[in-house]
């Protein structure tokens, strides 16, 4: 039996490495998340505004249940650092000049903070510095209002607040392109006129507080400072991506092992029931002599025990490992002073008891037969099955099948149709498992293809301070390099249907836009609606909106207009969670005359680099993004964690196909030695013999292969639901290539065990099988 409980070991190792690997990772990220947020006072309530006297702070302080409170500088400007022929943006956070930040704080890996009032030192986040190969001493530079302003780096630091951090515009992280950076309050009051002034708060509450009444009190002193809305912790970008990848962990912790605990307890069920059917007269002998059930249904669990721990022993250092790797790869993306990886008991006796659970429950199923067997009825050999006609007779297709062997083939499958049906789901769980891990690159791709070919066809964006006469996209489009350009405007607002509310950036597109389209079902272009709000599928059904519904929008800018549209449809989009409008009614909602605050290009690839170091020097120039970096950054971060996942997924499908392929044939060779041994003496040759047991693999894997491909399909679906997020709408979508790969896996698999069958065959032992005793 050892290439049989070796094959089961491994397909139990696989579900405990997977179960190690996820809930290893979860733990360090979650303790890496609780320690940083409580060392550095992470607050609970954050608020953005427009500018708002120093002296409200005072107020805020007294509000009821407000324990701490932050008054801060954060603005966003272009920036430049060595080497980088495009622009990036930064954004700065003020640094108390006097004391240390009550809230938020910095934790610095290298270096030391700006000395108060400084006007030119900086401390910069770990992930920019190391992009961009920065360190202590260097030099980047900041524009505003097109002046450019040299600064020095003299920290780098990590902060609770940007454990993910990345532009608004780009839920991705583009460390090259996308800073923080912390200096001193009284140089950002200078740069962005802000004396005595703060446009961004952060609160600590107590812990019996009512954060929404804090937020209500909040929204209400500020509405008059241009406040953008008062917001809990969960609602902080990065905070909100470490919450789903939390739950794509457990997910992912859920349904791979469970896949694969309940094969390995499938075929420890086939493998233990043909044993015990061959050791029938032992089982008597020893009853007969006193053994009782119990004793001898304990040597057989504990068979399945020493596979299950077998597959514990090789499964729980794999998980370790897989685990670390793990770990080092969300350390890219999610920066901690400390993340690390540290194997406890939970996990190890978690897999241990479902792991063994298993194996006891099938060997258990495989031993309720015998165990009620009494002595004298278990001594004989198990009666013959008794012959009865097949479905496939009954129906008269038998003449269909005019040969012997291929006669035998239809009967043997007939004749056990459960255990035909276990041994596809196990074949079929095997090509689900290469589906899923080829799912999520089909699906990145057409992501990909859709949000930066489809939708987002212009090569950069440039978004200004404060909105600009329309007549400024003419005066874009006649800049040396500008191939075509466009003007929206985007205006911060809340939705709110009933009780209801949804705090979104509303895109004013220009009429007939072409470098930014809308995209509906199936991919189909949206036509922009004269009147009427069109939001994104996700949001709409979240608000409990359809098409024709009235739907509230408070703006939460300028005179902070509060009016009454309607939903005129739904959109589709991969990346981000917007709502749109036609530009011209967006203005006249917010009483404007045709401003933009951002510009589309289309631009000469010649010319491009020269363009953007004239725009990013521009006056009023917020920042300039292209897309092609976008695309890059998205790549690069997405790459190796699919590519991880895929592989380590076909490597794992690989095992299970073996497991249940050899086992199911070897299986049947076992049960029917006899039967082929006395063919083989009847005349029939080693191929015939072998096309039997081939043929009945055969009639699996044409079942199995498409239902696999099938449940792919399905529980694609399900993790999609489980783990969609606002920021990305992921699409299930396989391509006709993933299949392919998957139904070859799985025949690579049976084609290798097939070969030891009929190794096996050729070595059957003719007169020692038919020495049957009577």
């Amino acid at each position: 039996m050892r290439l049989q409980a070796v094959s089961i070991a491994l397909v139990a190792a696989s579900g405990v490495s997977v179960l190690i690997a996820s809930l290893g990772a979860y733990d360090a990220l979650n303790r890496a998340q609780q320690d940083f947020y409580e060392r550095c006072n992470f607050a609970d309530v954050f608020v953005s505004l427009r500018r708002a006297p120093e002296r409200l702070r005072e107020e805020l302080a007294a509000m009821p249940g407000v324990l701490t409170v932050e008054t801060r500088i954060v603005r966003e400007a272009t920036v430049e650092a060595a080497d980088q022929p495009e622009p990036g943006i930064g954004r700065f956070v003020s640094l108390p000049d006097e004391g240390r930040a009550a809230l938020n704080l910095t934790h610095l890996t290298a270096g030391r903070a700006p000395a108060p009032y400084s006007a030119d030192e900086i401390l910069v986040n770990q992930a920019y510095t190391e992009a961009n190969g920065l360190t202590i001493g260097d030099s980047v530079y900041m524009i505003v209002n097109g002046e450019r302003k040299r600064l020095r780096i003299v920290g780098v630091a990590l902060s609770p607040e940007f454990v993910y951090a990345f532009n608004g515009a780009n839920p991705v992280p583009d460390n090259k392109r996308f800073g923080i950076f912390w200096m001193s309050r009284r140089a950002l009051e200078s740069a962005f006129s802000l004396e005595g002034a703060f446009n961004d708060v952060a609160l600590r509450l107590a812990r019996d507080a009512s954060r929404n009444d804090v937020i209500f009190r909040v929204d209400q002193a500020l509405e008059a400072y241009g406040a953008l809305g008062a917001y809990d912790r969960s609602r902080v970008p990065s905070h909100m991506f470490l919450t789903d990848e939390f739950r794509q962990l457990l997910t992912m912790a859920v349904w791979i092992p469970g896949i694969f605990l309940a094969v390995s307890a499938f075929l420890l069920n086939v493998v233990v029931g043909r044993l015990v059917n061959r050791q029938r007269d032992q089982i008597a002998t020893l009853k007969a002599l006193g053994f009782r059930n119990r004793e001898i249904g304990l040597h057989y669990l504990a068979l399945a025990a020493v596979i299950g721990l077998g597959g514990i022993a090789l499964g729980v250092p794999l998980g370790a490992w897989m685990g670390h790797g793990m770990t080092e790869m969300y350390g890219e993306y999610y920066r901690f002073p400390a993340l690390y990886y540290s194997q406890g008991f939970g996990a190890p006796l978690a897999a241990a008891f479902f792991t063994l659970g298993g194996a006891a429950l099938g060997a258990a199923g495989a031993l309720s037969g015998a165990m009620r067997l009494n002595p004298a009825q278990a001594m004989r050999p198990p009666a013959p099955a008794a012959f009865q006609h097949t479905l496939v007779e009954t129906l008269g297709l038998a003449r269909l099948f005019r040969k012997p062997v291929p006669r035998m083939i239809v009967r043997i499958i007939a004749l056990r149709p459960l255990r035909t049906s276990f041994s596809v789901a196990g074949i079929a769980a095997a090509v689900m498992i290469v589906v899923i891990g080829g799912f999520w690159q089909d699906a990145v791709e057409l992501m990909l293809d859709a949000q930066f070919n489809q939708i987002q066809r212009e090569d950069a964006v440039v978004s200004f301070y404060s909105p600009a006469p329309a007549r400024v996209v003419q005066e874009v489009q006649a800049m040396s390099g500008v191939i075509f350009a466009e003007g929206y405007r985007t205006a911060p607002a809340r939705l709110r249907v009933g009780p209801r509310t949804k705090d979104t950036v509303i895109l004013g597109l220009a009429p007939g836009a072409e470098l930014r389209r809308l995209l509906g079902r199936n991919l189909r272009p949206v036509r922009l609606s004269a009147e009427g709000l069109l939001l994104n599928r996700q949001i709409a059904a979240k608000l409990g909106l359809a098409p024709g519904d009235p739907v509230r929008v408070e703006f939460l800018e300028g005179r902070r207009a509060k009016v009454e549209t309607h939903l005129a449809g739904a959109v589709d989009e991969f990346l981000g969670a917007g709502a749109y409008m036609d530009r011209d009614a967006l203005n006249r909602l917010l009483d404007e005359q045709g401003l933009v605050n951002i510009v589309a290009i289309k631009t000469d690839a010649e010319e491009a680099q020269a363009l953007y170091a004239r725009l990013k020097t521009a006056p009023n120039v917020a920042g300039l993004s292209t897309r092609a970096r976008t695309l890059e950054s998205f790549r690069e971060t997405m790459a190796g964690m699919i590519v991880t996942m895929s592989f380590i997924l076909f490597l794992f499908a690989v095992v299970i196909a073996g497991g249940v392929v050899y086992n199911t044939a070897a299986v049947s060779l076992s049960e029917r030695t006899w039967e082929l041994a006395s063919l083989r003496v009847l005349g029939f040759t080693r191929a015939e013999v072998f096309q039997i047991l081939l043929g009945e693999l055969g009639f699996q894997l044409a079942l199995a292969l498409p239902l696999g491909c099938l449940i792919g399909l399905y529980v694609a679906k399900v993790m999609v639901q489980s783990t969609q997020t606002e920021g990305f709408q992921i699409p299930v979508v396989i391509s006709a290539g993933t299949y392919a790969w998957a139904i070859l896996t799985t025949l690579l698999a049976a084609v290798g065990s097939a070969a030891i069958i009929r190794r096996r065959i050729n070595h059957l032992d003719l007169i020692g099988v038919l020495k049957v005793r009577e």
